[in-house]
C-alpha cells in the first residue's frame, strides 16, 4: 500500500505572521511618506526664514533693500551697470525708497526691483543660485513660463511648480507662494500650487493656522484674500466663522489637490 501523499503549504500561524509582516511594511512606508512630507514643509518654512535673514543682512551691509538699493550704490557695488534700463533710479527701478516695486509705484510686475531683489541676493552670495534673467533691459519678465521662471525666481522645495515671489502692497512687503507666470507686459499671474493641508501646516508653524488672518493668509491673487466657500473643490478655505482650510478630501476633491496660494508677511 502506497503511503499517503504529503501536502505542503502555509499553516494558519505562518499566514498570520506573513500578514502581520505585510502590515508592518505598509505602515512603515506610509509613516515614511508622512515624515518626508513633514520634512519638506519644514524646509519650505525654513526658506522664508532664510530669505528674511538674507534681505536684512543685505540692508545692513549695503544700506538698502535688495532690488531697491539706490542706483548709485548698485553701480558702486557692481550690482547694476550705469546703462541698465532695469535700474535707472526711476520709481520702481532702484529708486531707494524702501519699497520693492516692479517698474512703477506699487506695481507688482516681474521687472525692476521685484526681479532685481533675487538677482541682488544671489549675486552677493546671501542665497544659493543666480538669477541672471533679471538683467539690463526693462522687460526682463516678459512671457515668463513655468519652464523659465527659475531664471527669475527661486523655486520652493514643496514642488517644482511653486516659485517664491516678493512684492509690496499698502506700504509693506510680502512673500507670495504660488505658480508664477507673466504675460508680454511682465504682469504676474499667480496660480494655485499648494494643497490645503500644506497651507494649513505652514500657517500653523508660522502663524495662527487660520487662512484669513495673521502673518500667513490664503489668496486668490496678489491683492484679494481668498473669501472661501462652503464645499468648493477649487477653494483653499471655507466660509465658516472663523474660516478654515479645506483639508478634507470631500472639500477639495482629493488630499493632494492644489487649491491654495499663500501670502506671507516679510520681516523687512
Amino acid at each position: 500500500m502506497k503511503p499517503a501523499a504529503k501536502h505542503s503549504g502555509f499553516t494558519l500561524v505562518e499566514l498570520a505572521i506573513v500578514l502581520v509582516l505585510i502590515g508592518l511594511i505598509v505602515g512603515a512606508v506610509l509613516v515614511g511618506q508622512d515624515l518626508v512630507k513633514a520634512a519638506t514643509i519644514r524646509s519650505s518654512v525654513g526658506e522664508f526664514e532664510k530669505y528674511n535673514a538674507a534681505a536684512t543682512t543685505f540692508r545692513g551691509k549695503y544700506g538698502g533693500l535688495p532690488g531697491d538699493l539706490s542706483q548709485p550704490k548698485a553701480v558702486e557695488f557692481n550690482l547694476s551697470a550705469a546703462a541698465d534700463a532695469n535700474a535707472t533710479g526711476a520709481v520702481g527701478l532702484r529708486d531707494g525708497n524702501g519699497l520693492i516695486e516692479g517698474g512703477a509705484a506699487g506695481a507688482s510686475n516681474l521687472i525692476g526691483e521685484i526681479a532685481l531683489f533675487w538677482k541682488d541676493l544671489g549675486a552677493t552670495g546671501l542665497i544659493a543660485g543666480t538669477y541672471p534673467a533679471a538683467g539690463t533691459t526693462l522687460a526682463t519678465g516678459a512671457n515668463v513660463t513655468a519652464a523659465t521662471v527659475s531664471g527669475y525666481l527661486p523655486r520652493s522645495r514643496l514642488r517644482e511648480t511653486i516659485a517664491h515671489f516678493v512684492y509690496s502692497a499698502q506700504g509693506r512687503h510680502y512673500f507670495y507662494l504660488a505658480a508664477i507666470t507673466t504675460d508680454g507686459a511682465a504682469a504676474v499671474t499667480p496660480a494655485n500650487a499648494v494643497t490645503a493641508f500644506e497651507a494649513k501646516t505652514i500657517d500653523e508653524k508660522m502663524d495662527d493656522g487660520l487662512p484669513t488672518s495673521g502673518v500667513v493668509v490664503s489668496m486668490t491673487d496678489l491683492v484679494t484674500t481668498n473669501p472661501g466657500a462652503a464645499a468648493a473643490s477649487t477653494v483653499c478655505n471655507t466660509n465658516a466663522t472663523p474660516s478654515l482650510y479645506n483639508v478634507s478630501s470631500a472639500a477639495t476633491g482629493a488630499a493632494e489637490t492644489q487649491v491654495c496660494q499663500l501670502r506671507l508677511n516679510t520681516a523687512f
